[in-house]
């Protein structure tokens, strides 16, 4: 038995996936997806403004994890299915879905792994101030993240590489890889922008692209919690990293990542098996957030000294 209460045994099963329990809840997340989809564009025909916004910010809560941060990390790992192809293939066209390269992705996302909160290496560093400016967008459209995606697509493209930790460590193969998988997204999405004007659907391109970036909120705040405020340069994993315990909605919707320290310490878990993880090493053990609002006040009180939150 290891500190963490687990044994060989107890984690080589923990370990294995299971394609019946990944199928299930990947139509039980996407058939969801779908339909607000499908509400959504049938409000949008029938010009009921009121019912289309209403389901645009519903989709986007859900649509705004499923780029790397839950879903696509999933796949990311491998951790879904047993087929590793099938697993890379989802997880390239949900990058290309939102407009991340996912050659830098990868690499930067493994160096979080082995070096989270390393100032010098991980370039998944949390924000840890909010303003009323950043507020305001991930509670509408979030322009930042949309603009600095598409600017960094094309700054790749064209062969420039902003100074990240990733970057500055990655040879001239990698950054041939990562320019290419960016003119690979922009030409992409070129392509399906011509078929939709070509079809005069061209509004459907925007709603289905553009939707994943209404109300962020939910997502950001989630993400923030996993890293805020705690150690930084420290190989202790229970010291740079956090979980958050929280309702069946927001587990579901973030493929269970909420348990963000049980998945830094046996990455190759699934996340369909990171509820038990927690269980048996005892969630006494592990530090956790108790409640999103719990955080969200710890947050707004941080960075709005003036605001008391009761």
């Amino acid at each position: 038995m290891s500190y963490h209460n687990i044994s060989k045994d107890q984690l080589f099963a923990l370990m294995q996936k299971n394609n019946v329990k990944a199928t299930v809840y990947f139509l039980c997340f996407f058939s969801l997806v779908f339909l607000f989809f499908y509400l959504q564009i049938y409000f949008f025909e029938s010009s009921n403004w009121v019912l289309f916004v209403i389901f645009t910010f519903i989709l986007g809560i859900t649509l705004s994890f499923c780029d790397q941060t839950a879903v696509a990390h999933e796949f990311q790992h491998n951790n879904v299915f047993t087929s590793r192809k099938l697993n890379e293939l989802i997880y390239k066209i949900l990058m290309f879905y939102s407009f991340t390269n996912w050659i830098y992705n990868k690499i930067s996302h493994n160096n979080h792994h082995k070096y989270p909160l390393f100032e010098d290496k991980d370039d998944e560093f949390p924000f840890e101030k909010l303003d009323l400016l950043s507020l305001f967008q991930l509670l509408t459209f979030n322009f930042i993240i949309f603009f600095r995606r598409i600017r960094v697509l094309f700054l790749n493209s064209l062969e420039i590489f902003p100074t990240t930790n990733t970057n500055k460590s990655s040879s001239i193969i990698i950054k041939d890889k990562i320019k290419n998988c960016a003119r690979f997204i922009l030409i992409g999405h070129f392509f399906l922008i011509c078929l939709f004007y070509y079809n005069n659907n061209l509004h459907l391109y925007l709603i289905i692209t553009l939707s994943q970036f209404v109300f962020n909120f939910l997502k950001d705040i989630i993400v923030r919690s996993q890293h805020y405020g705690l150690k930084h340069n420290t190989n202790n994993v229970l010291e740079n990293t956090r979980s958050l315990e929280t309702n069946r909605i927001i587990k579901f919707l973030y493929w269970n990542v909420n348990y963000h320290v049980e998945h830094h310490l046996y990455a190759s878990v699934p996340f369909y098996n990171l509820p038990k993880l927690r269980k048996i090493i005892g969630q006494d053990n592990i530090p956790t957030h108790y409640g999103l609002i719990n955080f969200f006040k710890i947050l707004v009180q941080d960075n709005f000294k003036k605001l008391k939150l009761n």
